[in-house]
């Protein structure tokens, strides 16, 4: 009877042993905080926000000699570096407002072959053009750092350029954009009632990482 009970205690306990064998190692779970992908910005204000189309233009009477510039700032206020696209518009010259000849026998808009400009990127903000530190564009569509292109606004119909840095520009930084212009003192009376418009369209594009 002794033998029989022992037996029976055997392998109750073998039986512990093996449920035992079920139990979890220890653990510590910790979980991370909230992550988070965040798409950077590119974000271009001009004249600082304060209008979606600013205006640089509205010259009116304006005669032979004369000459003046205009500037807009160009604010790159997102957090990404980026690359700058510059185009213009086609010209649009307009004859005398009645759409009539005028006395000299002309009914064309004439202004946009006489008036001559030179667009540059104030890089110094200095409201000159400076030497190896601004960028001026060209009627061809290049760019100059040694000096102003001047050419008649009728040459710039059209014309883009790209990247006119030659590289980024950096978030968070400021240049202005200026054009200067001038009426030849050689123009004749052609122009006369005459005017032209356009528009000028920047692009940041994202610069591509290294």
């Amino acid at each position: 009877m002794k033998k029989i009970l022992g037996l029976t205690v055997a392998a109750l306990m073998v039986m512990g042993l093996v449920g035992g064998g079920t139990w979890a190692y220890f653990s510590d779970p910790e979980a991370t905080g909230n992550n988070v992908f965040s798409a950077g910005t590119l974000d271009l204000d001009l004249n600082s926000g304060d209008d979606t189309e600013p205006v640089m233009f509205t010259l009116l009477d304006q005669v032979p000699g004369a000459a003046d510039n205009a500037t807009l700032s160009l604010d790159y206020a997102g957090n990404l570096d980026g690359k700058l696209d510059i185009s213009f518009s086609a010209i649009n010259n307009v004859g005398l407002a009645d759409g009539g000849t005028d006395e000299y026998g002309d009914d064309s808009g004439d202004l946009g072959g006489a008036l001559e400009i030179a667009p540059y990127i104030d890089v110094d903000q200095t409201g000159d053009f400076t030497a190896l530190t601004d960028w001026a564009l060209k009627s061809n569509g290049g760019v100059d750092q040694t000096a102003l292109q001047w050419d008649s606004l009728d040459s710039f119909a059209s014309k883009s350029w790209t990247s006119v840095y030659g590289g980024v520009v950096t978030h968070n930084d400021s240049d202005n954009f200026t054009i200067e212009w001038r009426i030849p003192t050689t123009v004749g009376n052609s122009i006369q009632g005459d005017s032209a418009n356009f528009t000028v369209t920047f692009t940041l594009q994202q610069a591509e990482k290294p």
